[in-house]
């Protein structure tokens, strides 16, 4: 809906409260009262008001934070006591691979001093381009033998051999973080992190991210859902420095942002090839944090944000030169080009161009639907059900459609091939698309399975195939690393999850409440990282594979 404000068309506050916030169980369109959302919309101007909006945005990432960490205590606490200990003298406080530039970074402590050590999987002459802090020049005697000056802002050191690289600070003094990005020399070749790399000896407090977060959400005049998206990547180390709570707030703003409660659109406009980089950057980093943070913790928040993010990638020229495609071979008018006149493509085509997002999966989806069918009541029924769309949110946009399109048959296989362009750069955790993306990294017993599962995903065997395909993927995606991969394990948990909240339980006899219970601990412990839910799962399993009846068997899952 929208409203009438000082002559200017603004969308309707939506609310949720934070347990449907972080549950996923909120959708735009339902009205709740415990928490607001008012940055929806473009931002208010007067610096007042900017700070309310900044206070009240905080207030609802904070009590949803608050829950979120209440979920995720009892996981820490249980990994916590398997990690191992530290070598003699030395902490490790974070270590990371990166698969991308193929490099591994680890952060230690000592006694008296603090060390990043950088470790290249693969040999080649290469210089680190570095500084500390905020890109300021490092002293002297902090700069590794071989060290040149560069500018007055950073340095570039060689790497021993072609793959190694030690920096030592003295404890007293030490910088908050190392900044750094990789030069390849032969040929020259620079490598970033879709930013700069950032090894942080002295972790932020979460109140630096979240300042730095809302100080942007609140008042940056141009704004989009890639602008969000490339914040996120930003600020992404620091918020793993800073620990779970970091994390925490990361996934519970990501999920406000992916309900659609905060604003995507905001007098912005980016190239299709830029945003496709943008997502796919974020959602490679937001995989290899959940595969490599050092805290139990930020590994299973990084997954959590993940579900909520496009996989980004593949030809974002070809977004925009797709429509286009479309409009001159059957010949739909284009600008001064003569042809057919459908207001509805032209306008959708100038939102292509300029701020092409995920919502763009669902309009395709909503247009086909109705060139199969002639009747525009199909065109929102798939429009809501695929990104909550509506004739006010279109009408909304920075580029706004406020046409109904013209029916024209011919353009149903064109539209079909368009919306595979539009799923290999905005497709994320759903099903089909995701396993289209995945299966490469699979051998072929494995593919067939899970095209198998997918093509019978209503059966009632589905919960069990689903626990046994998620422990033959779990490796795929924990040591390739492949965001693909990751993604249809996030998207199996959740269909697994709907599955089940289908049961009706009332109904079940005995024996199959506690094959139920079996798959549940089952399907938790596989990405879960609780010892106590293994050891829970284990004990549930000697409790249904044992004899039953008796008050001794009764009592054995207490």
């Amino acid at each position: 809906m929208l409203s009438q404000s000082s002559g200017a068309l603004r969308p309707v506050v939506r609310t949720a409260t934070p347990r449907q916030i972080l549950t996923g169980a909120a959708r735009p369109g339902r009205a709740h009262s415990q928490v607001q959302c008012v940055l929806q919309g473009a931002p208010l101007q007067h610096p007042r008001q900017q700070r309310q909006q900044q206070r009240q945005l905080k207030g609802v990432i904070g009590a949803a934070l608050a829950l979120s960490m209440q979920r995720m205590g009892a996981v820490t606490a249980a990994v916590a006591a398997e990690a191992p200990p530290a070598a003699a003298g030395k902490e490790v406080l974070s270590s990371e691979t990166y698969d991308g530039p193929g490099i591994h970074v680890e952060v230690s402590k000592s006694a008296d001093s603090y060390s990043v050590d950088i470790t290249a999987t693969r040999a080649r002459p290469m210089m680190l381009h570095w500084a500390i802090n905020g890109w300021e020049l490092p002293p002297e005697a902090w700069r590794p033998e071989g060290t040149i000056q560069v500018d007055g802002k950073a340095v570039q050191t060689p790497f021993a051999g072609g793959e190694r690289m030690h920096i030592s600070f003295p404890a007293e003094g030490c910088p908050k973080r190392v900044v750094f990005v990789l030069k390849e020399t032969e040929p020259e070749n620079w490598i970033s992190n879709g930013g700069d790399f950032s090894a942080y000896l002295k972790p932020p407090g979460v109140e630096e991210v979240v300042d730095q977060v809302l100080g942007i959400e609140g008042s940056d005049g141009n704004w989009s859902l890639v602008s969000r998206l490339m914040l996120a990547n930003e600020v992404l180390d620091a918020a793993d420095a800073a620990g779970p709570t970091g994390m925490a707030f990361i996934a519970t703003w990501l999920r406000l942002s992916a309900l659609k409660q905060l604003t995507w659109y905001r007098k912005s406009a980016r190239q299709g090839k830029d945003i496709a980089h943008a997502q796919k950057t974020l959602a490679q980093r937001m995989t290899d944090k959940a595969r490599t943070a050092k805290d139990p913790g930020c590994r299973r928040l990084a997954r959590m944000a993940l579900a909520g993010l496009p996989r980004g990638g593949g030809d974002g020229d070809a977004i925009r030169m797709g429509i286009l495609n479309i409009m001159r071979d059957n010949g739909i008018r284009e600008g001064h080009r003569p042809g057919i006149e459908d207001p509805f493509i032209e306008q959708w085509h100038q939102k292509l161009h300029q701020n092409t997002n995920p919502e763009d999966i669902g309009i395709c989806l909503a247009y086909i639907a109705f060139l199969e069918s002639g009747n525009m009541d199909d065109f929102w029924r798939v429009a809501w059900d695929n990104g909550c769309i509506t004739r006010e949110s279109l009408a909304a946009m920075d580029q706004p459609i406020t046409h109904d399109p013209f029916h024209l048959p011919q353009l149903i296989g064109p539209m079909k091939h368009y919306l595979h362009i539009l799923r290999v750069t905005h497709g994320g955790a759903d099903l089909d698309s995701a396993l289209e993306y995945a299966q490469g990294y699979m051998d072929g017993d494995l593919q067939w399975n899970c095209w198998d599962l997918l093509h019978n995903r209503h059966e009632w065997w589905a919960p069990g195939k689903i626990v046994e395909l998620r422990r033959r993927l779990e490796p795929l995606w924990k040591e390739g690393g492949s965001r693909d991969v990751l993604l249809f394990d996030i998207a199996l948990d959740q269909w697994f999850r709907v599955l089940l909240e289908r049961q009706d339980r009332a109904s079940l006899e005995r024996d199959a409440l506690v094959d139920l219970v079996q798959l549940v601990l089952d399907n938790g412990s596989i990405a879960g990282e609780s010892a106590e839910l293994w050891q829970a799962a284990q004990q549930w399993r000697r409790v249904k594979d044992g004899g039953r009846g008796g008050g001794q068997w009764r009592c054995q899952p207490v």
